[in-house]
């Protein structure tokens, strides 16, 4: 029995940053696209009542021009990670949208509550730099590696491409240029299409990198498919760990949003991904 993938609970870690201002307009359009009620939270380590009431106001006026979405603001004090962890399994949340530079030392990501945020919590985690705001999501890029993890995230691809009615370009990416790699990534990209096609999804191969740096060919590969999102799983590595060379360095340099999806997040669905 395959797990339910829905989109219909998402947070926002808010900090009125540039990055948090985009993660939120994002977050706008993602929850109009999918019905989803739409939480935003903000931690503060020193509750100071006039930065509390700016962000209040704020938040008053994005519900006033956005009268459909259903919209929650909340206050917690604390570590930013912590709480936002805390909140997603109190509310149910399916989707974290966040940015990657904020007032808190985002902008180092080893350390920082963005890494924190994705390595701990149990839903996908968008995040994006401040410049990464667009008002639909029309093409999504789904890099299929050499990794065993690599296909788990195409059902929550599928679900997001239906939601924005969005085109997945499907490109092959490995470090390795092998004929063994090259020929498993083939069969990885028939089943890619077969499930892309079973589900009504629009889709095209796009190119193949073999060889180089992972994250700058997938970084390259969006710019020149222009890509809106870029969909990756973090334990692609061998290490098992999300801030290992891949992760760090695509999230890092990404001028479009990167949603991760942990293997965890992935209960009930087979090491294909469906």
């Amino acid at each position: 029995m395959l797990m339910e993938i829905k989109y219909t609970k998402i947070l926002v870690p808010y900090d009125n940053s540039p990055s948090a201002k985009a993660a939120l307009q994002s977050a706008l359009v993602t929850a109009r696209a999918f019905e989803a009620t739409l939480d935003v939270c903000y931690v503060v380590k020193n509750m100071k009542k006039e930065k509390v009431q700016l962000i209040s106001d704020q938040i008053d006026g994005i519900k006033a021009k956005n009268s459909d979405l259903n919209i929650n603001f909340m206050v917690r004090n604390g570590k930013t990670y912590i709480e936002v962890v805390k909140l997603e399994e109190d509310l149910g949340t399916n989707l974290i949208i966040m940015g990657t530079h904020g007032n808190n030392g985002l902008g180092a990501m080893v350390g920082s509550n963005a890494y924190k945020v994705v390595s701990s919590s149990s839903c996908p985690v968008i995040v994006m730099g401040d410049g990464a705001t667009k008002d639909t999501i029309e093409k999504i890029l789904l890099p299929l590696d050499d990794s065993q993890e690599t296909r788990q995230k195409i059902p929550f691809v599928v679900q997001f491409a239906k939601g924005f009615n969005a085109e997945v370009i499907i490109s092959l990416v490995s470090t390795s240029e092998s004929n063994d790699t090259k020929g498993r990534l083939n069969v990885y990209l028939s089943q890619a299409e077969e499930y892309l096609y079973k589900n009504n999804v629009r889709y095209k191969i796009g190119q193949s990198v073999f060889g180089g740096n992972l994250a700058d060919s997938c970084l390259k590969l969006a710019k020149d498919q222009g890509a809106n999102i870029i969909v990756m799983m973090t334990e692609t590595e061998s290490s098992g760990f999300f801030m290992g060379t891949f992760a760090s360095q695509i999230i890092h340099k990404a001028e479009v949003p990167i949603m991760a999806i942990h293997a965890r997040s992935l209960t009930g669905v087979g090491a294909a991904g469906y």
